[in-house]
């Protein structure tokens, strides 16, 4: 019985010493709780300039399956202008893209360069910032957004970063492992194997006009041109998004990465030429310039 008695009070005291702790050093063990795993979850950040969105021109360069849906979503975006840029190989497409309001269409008559759209689009767009996008490929809203945040952040150009999706540098294809070294040898290494061949990206209006229309048409010479003019070039990081049937057969039909090596080649021939066949890269080694002759 007196046992009995003893734990009674016993459990009596501790109950009243757990009650006699203010509310206040209660709360804060609460606020001091480990976090979850779902407390620490975030989201991706996007900063969704409307603004900018609203004084930027989308060029859609040639026609697909994704092409409708592609415009209705830069229209949905809020962009105050969309071009639509058509070769004569795409004439079927005129009829059903008319269809939308929200496009402004340019139709030529001739089959047109593999980037020729651009600087047909880039010459009558009127908006402060000129966005490339494919028309054969699924638009991804948040990459887009992100370009033109990097755009109003201070980039000239804003490329769609390439790496995630190029791995380990022995599965690179030629034309990237050409693409890294150009890029390397005009002084951008950062940039590695990213260009302004892959599409989108974005441009400010005074960077594309620095560049030149000529330019624009061919993708390695507009990069070699814009590293030249000591252009701000940012590879904004983009999710791997869904593409296109003629671009889950392979990353670039064979014909195109001929083209795209022979391209960036030229480019960095180009470069040679103006800055002298050693580029940046000073010969710290042979002394030339005692003899007279040669590059120093």
């Amino acid at each position: 019985m007196q046992r009995t008695q003893r734990v009674k009070q016993t459990s009596k005291r501790s109950i009243t010493k757990r009650n006699s702790v203010p509310n206040r050093q209660r709360q804060v063990k609460k606020r001091t709780r480990r976090p979850t795993v779902a407390s620490k979850r975030e989201a991706p950040v996007v900063i969704r300039t409307k603004a900018n969105v609203q004084q930027a021109t989308a060029i859609v360069c040639g026609y697909g399956t994704e092409s409708p849906q592609t415009i209705r979503q830069l229209a949905k975006l809020g962009f105050a202008e969309i071009i639509a840029v058509l070769g004569r190989e795409e004439e079927a497409a005129y009829n059903l893209l008319r269809q939308l309001p929200e496009v402004t269409l340019i139709y030529m008559p001739v089959r047109l360069a593999p980037h020729e759209a651009r600087s047909i689009g880039a010459s009558v767009a009127s908006g402060n910032v000129l966005l490339f996008v494919d028309g054969k490929a699924v638009l991804d809203d948040q990459q887009v957004l992100a370009q033109l945040a990097a755009i109003e952040h201070g980039a000239d150009v804003a490329l769609a970063d390439q790496m995630p999706r190029l791995g380990a540098f022995q599965r690179w294809g030629d034309a990237d492992r050409v693409r890294a070294f150009v890029n390397w040898s005009l002084g951008c290494p950062e940039l590695q194997a990213n260009s302004i061949e892959h599409l989108p990206h974005a441009w400010t209006r005074e960077g594309a006009a620095t560049v030149g229309r000529d330019n624009l048409r061919n993708p390695a010479f507009a990069q070699e041109a814009a590293i030249a003019a000591k252009l701000r070039i940012q590879a904004v990081p983009s999710s791997l998004t869904r593409l296109s049937s003629k671009h889950q057969a392979g990353v670039l039909l064979h014909e195109l990465a001929q083209l795209s090596l022979g391209d960036h080649v030229e480019a960095l021939t180009r470069a040679m030429k103006t800055t002298g066949g050693r580029l940046q890269f000073a010969d710290r080694v042979r002394k030339r310039h005692i003899s007279g002759g040669g590059q120093r």
